[in-house]
């Protein structure tokens, strides 16, 4: 009777994706090939975590009931991924025991408690226990609390060929909704990326030649970032120091730390220096890392080195024409605007380590290099270059030389916009969303995403480069402090900006 019983409860929780009356709710498109970075990333193993704090204690059975509504609207988290006879990777529909995908793990009382314990548990996830390719490629880990500001936590773990952040964000939030308006589906901004001018132009001659000059510009940028980035490709790569990992890094056990910041101590930089959050970004990352190297290096800070240091990331930037996280309908419908899987490309960013009398300074030079990048395709292009390469010679030369460009910098950065008002999964309102990314062939991985008037940058490291993530991740608080008190200084700004969030 017991094992009847047992074979029920657990038939109950097999999602049937093939045949029968209940797949009317299903989004069926068949079969569907992978996307050009999509197997990239598999080559890699490259996975993405999510890490949702809650308010609330975690209802397994909650969690398991929001899981399977959701996966039911989207083919790949109901598909394994095969190889056909040509060796063309698809994915294919499968059967999914739900049970096996969420995993709901009980602490000791020490734990619990332990700030610190929820990226513990997560850098043993990446390091320890790796996605069943037998199964979907994904899963959701969950466990109580007993923090400051939650009381459970759950981890959404999928792999990075279901597609990219904005794609598996938006999925996300999707079963997410306002506490203020619970009743209406959660909406972010989708701002478009190329608006369109309908003004009209008085002087069409000068109006022609500011085109064509911008014409020129984009071409002429483009073609100097597409060099240099051959250049990384083929030799050139960042200087050794204490913060540069090795080949083979990325199978090498993880730590991970987070920086909080707070955004309006972000728009007061950005006011100061009519910049953006990326420009404030970029510039307390650069300055964190001195701030670092001057602990580890004294010798070469009293000879004035660190300056000279060869240190650069790559930023992984959103090709959609819509920019920011998306309504997952678009993403599922492929919206030509907006559609699921890995649209981005990178771009190359070379870090100034040079200390300023003027902390803001560093801000204005990180600024000139990103208006930069703004009238520049490289990112375009890598995006396109990966695909054509693919094409042409397959992926596993693809794939050396993505891996080759990762390899020879240092890091890799990426900024999300979150939601600004409180939200709630299930009817439990979220403390903080926080994301990161293993499987990339460099020592530091940094994702910031941003909620209720503040960022969470998440330091995932190398455990055998940066044995202290803790330490670094204080390096950027103080840098934004620093930058702050400039700031406030020079404006007379004391309470922030009010400006919001604006990349």
């Amino acid at each position: 009777m017991g094992d009847s019983d047992s074979g029920n409860r657990k038939q109950k929780n097999i999602i049937a994706i093939h045949g029968g009356s209940d797949d009317d709710a299903v989004i069926d498109v068949g079969d569907q090939p992978v996307t050009p970075f999509g197997r990239i990333f598999r080559r890699w193993d490259t996975v993405i975590y999510s890490m949702i704090f809650l308010k609330n204690e975690v209802d397994e059975d909650v969690l398991r009931a929001e899981f399977t509504q959701a996966i039911l609207f989207n083919y790949r988290f109901c598909s394994v991924l095969v190889k056909d006879k040509k060796g063309k990777e698809f994915w294919q529909k499968t059967e999914i025991e739900i049970e096996k995908h969420i995993i709901v793990s009980e602490l000791s009382p020490e734990d619990a408690k332990d700030e610190s314990y929820p990226n513990k548990f997560l850098a043993d996830l990446i390091f320890k226990c790796p996605l069943d390719e037998q199964r979907p490629l994904w899963d959701v880990h969950a466990f109580r609390v007993n923090l400051k500001d939650a009381r459970g936590v759950f981890i959404i773990r999928v792999h990075h060929a279901l597609g990219d952040g904005i794609s598996l964000l938006s999925f996300a939030l999707s079963r997410c909704r306002r506490v203020a308006e619970p009743d209406i589906p959660l909406v972010l901004p989708n701002p478009i990326r190329f608006p369109t001018d309908t003004r009209v132009h008085k002087f069409k001659v000068f109006h022609f030649i500011f085109l064509l000059w911008k014409l020129i510009l984009f071409a002429w940028n483009t073609f100097i970032d597409v060099m240099y980035f051959a250049l990384r490709i083929i030799w050139l790569q960042d200087s050794k120091m204490p913060v540069k990992g090795y080949a083979g890094v990325e199978l090498w056990p993880k730590k991970l730390a987070t920086a909080v910041f707070t955004i309006s101590d972000m728009g007061v930089v950005k006011d100061a220096v009519n910049g953006t959050i990326n420009d404030v970004l970029v510039t307390v990352i650069s300055s964190g890392f001195r701030r670092y190297l001057e602990m580890k290096c004294p010798e070469m800070e009293r000879k004035g080195l660190i300056e000279k240091l060869r240190l650069s990331g790559l930023c992984m930037v959103n090709t959609r024409m819509a920019t920011g996280n998306q309504e997952l309908s678009k993403l599922l419908k492929g919206d030509p605007t907006a559609r699921w899987g890995n649209n981005m490309g990178f771009i190359l960013l070379r870090l100034c380590l040079k200390k300023f009398k003027d902390p803001l300074d560093s801000v204005r030079l990180t600024k000139a290099m990103l208006e930069r990048k703004k009238t520049s395709l490289e990112a375009i292009f890598t995006y396109a270059f990966a695909a054509l390469v693919m094409k042409l010679m397959g992926t596993k030369a693809a794939a050396c030389i993505d891996y080759r460009a990762l390899a020879n910098t240092t890091f890799t950065m990426s900024n999300v916009r979150g939601p600004s008002d409180e939200i709630m999964f299930a009817g439990n309102p979220l403390s903080f969303i926080s994301a990161t990314c293993s499987g990339l062939p460099q020592s530091i991985t940094l994702h910031m995403v941003s909620y209720m008037g503040k960022a969470y940058l998440q330091v995932l490291v190398a455990r055998d480069v940066i044995p202290d993530p803790e330490v670094l991740a204080r390096c950027f608080e103080d840098s934004l402090k620093e930058l702050k008190d400039a700031a406030t200084m020079k404006t007379g700004v004391a309470n922030g900006s009010t400006n919001g969030y604006h990349p």
